[in-house]
Order: C-alpha cells, then structure tokens, then sequence
C-alpha cells in the first residue's frame, strides 16, 4: 500500500531474528524471450543484491520469517550486513543473549542510490540495544507556489 505512495523505510526494532537467511527470492529469474516480448515487465532479478552478512548466526525465529516473508513479498530489502562490516553488528544485549532484532529495510530500487553510509552504533548503558547510523543522501526539491 505504501510503495504505491513511493519509496519505503522501516527502522527500529522489528523483534525478530533472520540470521542469515536471504532477504530475497534466490534463483529468480524470468525467461530473456518473455521480458523482451512484454513491454510492461520492468522485471529486477533479486540476485543482483549483495548478499547480507552478520554476526547472528543463529537460525530466524517466528518473527524472523515475518520479516523475511516481508520482504520477499514487498521489495523491500534489510540494510544490514549490505555496508561493510559496521552493518553486521549484533544490535541487542541482554542477560539472555544477544542478536540482530533492530533493523532497517528498504525499497529495493534505491537502496544503494539514497543511503551513504549504514552501521551499528555502539552500545550504552541507556539501553539493551545499539543504535542504528544511517547517513542518507537526499536530493530536495523546491516549488514555489505563486
């Protein structure tokens, strides 16, 4: 519902482990004929993203394949692990344990053309999570009404 508006971002503390299982359909691809035939397929290959890496090892939980599911369905992709080892850092501490559950995601077809810089932040003793950076690249434009 919202891509329709435009381009989408979720961040914060989504609550669910994905480890390291792709955010996208691997092995996606749609026969060269029928992509030259159709004029209305603006087809993108999932596999052209990198592969994510992190520090979460673990396999996703419940909440996780929501997530993951998400963004199969919806085009949007996890940010982290995509921008450097900064990126693959354990985001949540705790007594328990620690893991990825905070997180940002976004539409596929500009993720790498809006953000500069993606990293886990370091951990405080204000909380049990870490911050996530983002340094964003925005074009602005202004109309004036007359």
């Amino acid at each position: 519902m919202f891509s329709n508006i435009g381009n989408v971002a979720v961040i914060g503390d989504l609550n669910g482990r994905v480890g390291q299982e792709p955010d996208n359909i691997t092995g996606d691809v749609i026969d060269k004929q029928l992509q030259d035939n159709i004029s209305f397929i603006n087809y993108v290959n999932d596999d052209v993203f990198l592969n994510r890496h992190s520090e979460d090892i673990k396999p996703p939980n419940n909440f996780g394949q929501r997530i993951l599911q998400l963004c199969k369905n919806s085009g949007l992709r996890i940010c982290n692990g995509r921008f450097g080892k900064e990126s693959q850092k354990i985001t949540f501490n705790n007594k328990n344990g620690c893991s990825v559950i905070d997180y940002m995601l976004i539409s596929q077809n500009i993720m790498f053309n809006v953000i500069n810089s993606f990293s886990v932040g370091s951990f405080n003793h204000f909380s049990c999570h870490a911050p996530l950076e983002v340094d964003f690249n925005l074009t602005v434009i202004l109309t004036t009404v007359a």
